[in-house]
Parts: C-alpha cells; sequence; structure tokens
C-alpha cells in the first residue's frame, strides 16, 4: 500500500520538532512506504512542515476527510438529503391512488438498518411504505417508479480491482440505494452439520441463498 498522509492542525498545539515527523516517515511501518505528507495551521494556512507535499499518489481512506469538507463547503452544515414520495393526483376518499408512485432519490445515505436502528426502524424500504400509508394512501392502482437519475449510471469505477467487488465499500453508487446497495449475509460456523448456516440478514424478496460453504480444519481462518 502507498499512504498519502494529510496531517493538519493537530500538531499545532503541541509544536512537534520537524525531525520526529521526518523519524515517523522514514522509519518504523512507513519506511518502505512512499509518503507525501504536510502539516499546516488550519486557520492561517501556515506550512508547518512538509515532504513531497505535490507528489501524485493515489489517494486512501483519508480521502473522505476531503470529500467529507468539501460537502460542508458546498451544501452547508444544515444540508439534508431527501427521498421524496410523489404522485400526481391525492387518494380519493377510500384511500386509492389512481395514478403512479415516484420514489425519487437524491443519494440519501441513510437508508440503511444501522442509521435508522436508533428510531425503531428494521426496514427501510417498509418504513417508505409507512410514510406513504400516513398520508391516507390505502392502495395504488398504478406502478411504482423508481427515479435515481440524479446520479450518472456509472454505479462502480471501472479502475476497482475485481477482488473487492464483494465486499461492501465497493457497492454500486446510486441516487435511490436502500441498506447502501447491499445484501447483508451471516455465516454461524458455531453449530454442528454438514455446512456453516447461512441467514440473510436484509429484508428483500427475490434472491435464495444457495450454500456452498465448506468446514476447513486450518486454524483461525475463515474465508467465505
Amino acid at each position: 500500500m502507498t499512504p498519502v498522509l494529510l496531517w493538519l492542525s493537530m500538531f499545532l498545539a503541541v509544536q512537534v520538532p520537524s525531525d520526529q515527523l521526518t523519524g515517523l516517515v522514514t522509519q518504523g511501518p512507513l519506511s518502505h512506504c512512499t509518503v507525501a505528507l504536510l502539516v499546516a495551521d488550519a486557520v492561517t494556512g501556515e506550512v508547518l512542515f512538509e515532504r513531497s507535499p505535490d507528489m501524485p499518489l493515489a489517494p486512501a481512506s483519508n480521502m473522505k476527510l476531503i470529500t467529507t469538507a468539501a460537502a460542508v463547503m458546498e451544501l452547508g452544515a444544515e444540508f439534508r438529503f431527501s427521498t421524496r414520495l410523489l404522485a400526481s393526483t391525492p387518494p380519493d376518499e377510500n384511500g386509492v391512488l389512481s395514478g403512479d408512485v415516484i420514489l425519487v432519490g437524491s443519494g440519501d445515505p441513510c437508508l440503511r438498518v444501522d442509521a435508522l436502528a436508533p428510531e425503531g426502524i428494521a426496514d427501510p424500504a417498509g418504513f417508505l411504505i409507512d410514510l406513504l400509508v400516513s398520508t391516507g394512501v390505502a392502495r395504488v392502482d398504478g406502478q411504482l417508479v423508481l427515479d435515481d437519475g440524479l446520479f450518472d449510471r456509472q454505479a462502480v469505477h471501472p479502475r476497482w480491482l475485481a477482488e473487492d467487488l464483494g465486499y461492501s465499500y465497493a457497492a454500486p453508487v446510486s441516487a435511490l440505494s436502500i441498506d447502501g446497495n447491499c445484501l447483508n449475509i451471516s455465516v454461524d460456523g458455531g453449530g454442528e452439520g454438514v455446512r456453516p448456516r447461512l441467514s440473510m440478514g436484509t429484508v428483500t424478496d427475490g434472491y435464495q441463498l444457495r450454500n456452498e460453504l465448506k468446514w476447513s480444519s486450518r486454524s483461525q481462518q475463515a474465508d467465505v
């Protein structure tokens, strides 16, 4: 791995000597890595320490810091994502909606079980249905239209490694997603039987699990 280190004003208060910072990137775990480092005062912009600051390197997870800062600057700290349920006509006196229901996404990342669990919501899709019912809709005679047109159609970056695509951090990105566009599958290897047990953790229809797992005699190693 080639890390890109972005250290900001955390060193300002303690005034770490530059030779100590040099030692951090030339000795120990980083001694065999290519490192670009910039330490600056977050208020004044004064550069306190630098090492190859203009060297182009592939960003790692610290890119999230830059992405978050840019989002706050452009959208504002009070910005809220909105996921809208639209219809061309209101329901009639019996709660029947004669037209389509359109679900419009805006990139909301919070329609996930872990984000909604503090509110007692276990099924994000069911939560959207409950919102629709709360408006007086009892039946929809039209279709459910999913609008994810806010984002482009490149759901997966073309340079992502194929072996990473099975992990949640490489799930397809879209303007409308439930549970981060992931299917959560649990593996129980603590029981007896021919195979470890599998269970689907995501509330969804249309998928069937085919369990082809095998026990291994190698200790302390799980490969699913």
